[in-house]
């Protein structure tokens, strides 16, 4: 027996934290040198500003002072003094750059409070898809008290690093009093797959209407191919996963051989396993996913428009999708660093929206998350956060466990 010590858990937690926090800091760096703090005009190339002063190409200049008639900017050394009534929406003439404070101070408070309060209802939705999961597999599920726990894991995904949703404490939450704990994990893994199913699915339809409506623009495109690719990948998984055919054809059994016959691995296989039995829950479980992620889009459309964005609502759906895949990728705290330079590089290419706009409305999409999480941790506070006990658990039925043992007895 080797005397080598096993490595332990909190050195590859503390790595795992420092590299989200290094992954984070380096996708902001990149916005942040995009960002333009103060406001400014941006001049077009060969440009008369000024009686004999005319640019050779686009600049943009910084403001000196501002006031209702006119704004003063420096350009080569001079004073320039450009009338309120000379700025240009478009790029035919000297174009008004609000910086980033002043996008944050000009955003529409209306707009902004109904953002929030469209994004409280992804909550109980998120919380309704879980719950049909859990119930499937014959957990104890009492909306109330699931909803507890959802908010909480959404407490500690705000606040905790590394941690990806609050996976983890909802896990620990359900599966504490519970002889079915592989059922509980799996069902947490379950919604977060459908959650991703779905809003594939919703990209798919997005960017099939944007580009059938002739939107076939780069950026269009591009997006339009990566959820074609992800959605041919779910399409193939999902086919392997209901089809024992398929399974024995591309050789998921030996696969299965290799994994223990007992113990944790063996029931987590199983609870895995035995949600092909339960299609009708997977479906259902789907739709809330494309519900959800459509009220998620919906929320950043409005804070979109609270910030003086001007990009067409089905370019916003067909691009946004990818921008929410992008946040969803467990490489960095609550997507800092991932949603950024994606949402910059996709919506920025249309442009009608500038690098200030677009992180304004991300920012505000985290700051509904972060305040609704505060509902989360009144409940820790208050304690309680569990699932009834084992009395109350029932298994699913003995014929739908004999056929899923059936139809998966090589997984």
């Amino acid at each position: 027996m080797s005397d080598t010590p096993k490595p332990k858990r909190p050195l590859r937690r503390i790595v795992s934290i420092v590299l989200r926090v290094l992954i984070a800091a380096a996708g902001l760096s990149i916005v942040a040198f995009q960002l333009t703090w103060r406001d400014s005009v941006e001049i077009p190339g060969s440009y008369e500003i000024a009686p004999g002063v005319l640019t050779t190409d686009s600049v943009e200049l910084p403001i000196v002072e501002r006031t209702e008639a006119q704004v003063t900017v420096r350009y080569e050394e001079k004073t320039i003094v450009i009338a309120t009534e000379q700025l240009t929406a478009d790029e035919s003439g000297p174009r008004f750059k609000p910086g980033l404070i002043s996008t944050f101070g000009s955003a529409d408070v209306k707009w902004i409070l109904l953002a929030f309060l469209v994004n409280f209802a992804i909550y109980p939705l998120q919380t309704a898809r879980w719950g049909v999961l859990m119930k499937a597999r014959g957990l104890p599920v009492r909306p109330w008290q699931t909803f507890r726990i959802f908010m909480a894991g959404l407490f500690y995904s705000s606040f905790m690093p590394g941690m990806t949703g609050g996976d983890v404490f909802k896990a620990y939450y359900v599966a504490r009093h519970s002889d079915r704990k592989a059922d509980a994990i799996v069902s947490i893994l379950a919604d977060r797959f459908t959650g991703l199913v779905g809003l594939v699915i919703l990209a798919s339809l997005a960017a099939g209407v944007a580009l059938s409506m002739g939107m076939d623009d780069p950026t269009t495109r591009t997006a339009g191919q990566t959820v074609a690719v992800a959605a041919v990948i779910f399409i193939v998984a999902a086919a392997i996963y209901f089809t024992p055919f398929l399974q024995r054809l591309f050789g998921m059994h030996f696969v299965s051989r290799l994994l223990p016959r007992r113990g944790p691995v063996a029931a987590a296989k199983q609870a895995v396993a035995a949600y092909s039995d339960h299609k009708g829950a997977v479906v259902l479980s789907v739709g809330l996913g494309v519900i959800v992620h459509v009220t998620i889009i919906l929320a950043a459309l409005i804070s979109a428009r609270a910030v003086g964005m001007e990009t067409g609502t089905i370019k916003f759906v067909a691009l946004m999708p990818l921008v929410v895949m992008a946040g969803s990728l467990p490489l960095s705290f609550m997507g800092l660093g991932l949603i950024e330079p994606t949402g910059v590089a996709l919506l920025g290419e249309t442009g009608v929206a500038s690098v200030n706009q677009i992180v304004t409305m991300l920012v505000l999409i985290r700051v509904y998350q972060v305040a609704w999480s505060a509902v989360g941790a009144a409940f820790v506070i208050h304690g309680g956060l569990t699932l009834p006990g084992k009395e109350t658990q029932r298994h699913p039925d003995t014929q739908a466990q004999r056929c899923a043992e059936r139809t998966h007895s090589d997984l």
